[in-house]
């Protein structure tokens, strides 16, 4: 019964799902926004450097949950994104949504309102970060072999 058991085990245990996200990944989720890229988008944006500081403070804040939230978000997929195989294409969707929100909120909460300046904010930030490609562009294709 217990040779049983091992030998079910070995043959089961390649085949259940595991988290396949890239280190990469799981340093964006940790740490996506770039002080100097975000306060470089607060200039181009006139953001009032008074609040530049409560911000990224709250940026700060927001990361420490972003992991938790990109998780929950990915098991609504019939196939979670973030497990073996990783989805580089669903989960960057994942990332940016949920990073955007945490963006939005810290602005909202710092006083500052204009939702189309904190679009384009948000996405000269995303734009701007070359970890983001790096980290989640597709995969080159295989070259076949020279004769």
């Amino acid at each position: 019964m217990k040779i049983l058991k091992i030998i079910f085990l070995f043959f089961l245990l390649p085949l259940s799902a595991y988290d396949d996200r890239p280190g990469c990944y799981k340093d964006l989720e940790r740490n996506f926004f770039n002080d100097q890229i975000v306060t470089t988008a607060f200039g181009l944006w006139t953001v009032p450097k008074g609040s530049w500081r409560s911000i990224l403070r709250r940026l700060k804040e927001g990361e420490v949950n972003a992991e938790s939230i990109i998780e929950k978000k990915s098991k609504r997929y019939s196939v979670n994104p973030l497990q073996n195989p990783f989805q580089p294409d669903v989960a960057k969707a994942l990332l940016k949504e949920t990073m955007k929100q945490i963006f939005i909120r810290a602005m909202v909460d710092s006083g500052y309102f204009d939702p189309a300046s904190m679009d384009k904010m948000f996405d000269f930030i995303w734009e701007q970060d070359p970890r983001i490609q790096k980290c989640l562009s597709e995969a080159p294709t295989a070259q076949a072999p020279r004769s």
